[in-house]
């Protein structure tokens, strides 16, 4: 990105944060743009995992990233995260736009495509055997059925949750609500339900929200009570980095039973009011 290289020259970019101490603004998507490039140009395909890829070289993106922007260096860990993130998509990317459509004329594939003109022959080569293997096409279909299966698509793409928040935020005095951020990410550009099952998921949370009088406040919300999660490990409609135990206030190292013992303790008291 030569605007960023340019830039840096000069200064470094300041980063906002939001309310729940995650990345928003225009300089933090730059950000995520330019921690992709880096990722991408750093990290050789050949690599078979993100957990393989040496401390040196996510230290090399780190330092890179650091020096262009104003980022906490608390925060090194989630930039790796997404720099892992990316670095995988772009090898997913390669894979279906290269590969499996030229699986039967392994000539196409002797070289890496002109347009990433950074990669390495004998990574890529490495790189096409590994993803033309059958341990791997094994893992790809079951990749693809795991993605039939999933019930709500998101739709946000790269703009996410938070930056979302602070979209709509902007202007007003309250703050909006979970289960409306989730609405929003699971609607099309028309407005339209991203399907049926989604649509089922907002009448539901409508009918929820309907139920709480004036002034009351659900503990876990509407979209909670409407969507079960299967795992504890995140909170819905605010992105990976807030977890249940900090935006809930709930014990550290609640079990998933202590968490469903005071969720249904909060609902009843709810209920009786």
């Amino acid at each position: 990105m030569p605007k960023v290289v340019k830039r840096i020259q000069v200064e470094r970019s300041t980063i906002r944060y939001n309310r729940c101490g995650q990345l928003i603004g225009k300089n933090t998507s730059e950000m995520q743009s330019y921690i992709g490039v880096l990722a991408c140009q750093t990290i050789p395909l050949s690599i078979y995992s993100w957990p393989k890829v040496s401390a040196e070289l996510k230290n090399k993106i780190w330092e890179q990233v650091w020096v262009a922007y104003d980022v906490d260096p608390r925060y090194e860990k989630d930039v790796l995260y997404s720099a892992g993130l990316k670095w995988r998509q772009f090898k997913s990317n390669l894979a279906i736009e290269y590969i499996v459509p030229n699986k039967e004329h392994h000539e196409k594939l002797r070289r890496p495509p002109s347009m990433y003109n950074y990669i390495n022959q004998k990574d890529w080569e490495t790189f096409v055997a590994l993803r033309l293997s059958a341990k791997y096409l094994k893992i790809s279909e079951a990749a693809i059925e795991r993605v039939k299966r999933k019930k709500y698509h998101y739709r946000l793409l790269r703009l996410g949750y938070t930056n979302k928040e602070a979209e709509v935020q902007s202007g007003l005095t309250n703050d909006i609500e979970r289960h409306e951020l989730w609405k929003l990410g699971h609607k099309k550009k028309d407005r339209e339900y991203a399907s049926e099952a989604v649509r089922k998921v907002i009448e539901k949370i409508d009918e929820i929200s309907k139920k709480y009088k004036e002034g009351s406040v659900s503990f876990f919300g509407a979209l909670t009570t409407a969507i079960w999660p299967k795992h504890s490990g995140s909170v819905r409609a605010l992105g990976k980095e807030v977890v249940p135990t900090s935006y809930f206030n709930i014990p550290w190292r609640s079990t998933r039973d202590d968490i469903v013992r005071i969720f249904l303790e909060e609902q009843r008291s709810i209920l009786e009011k």
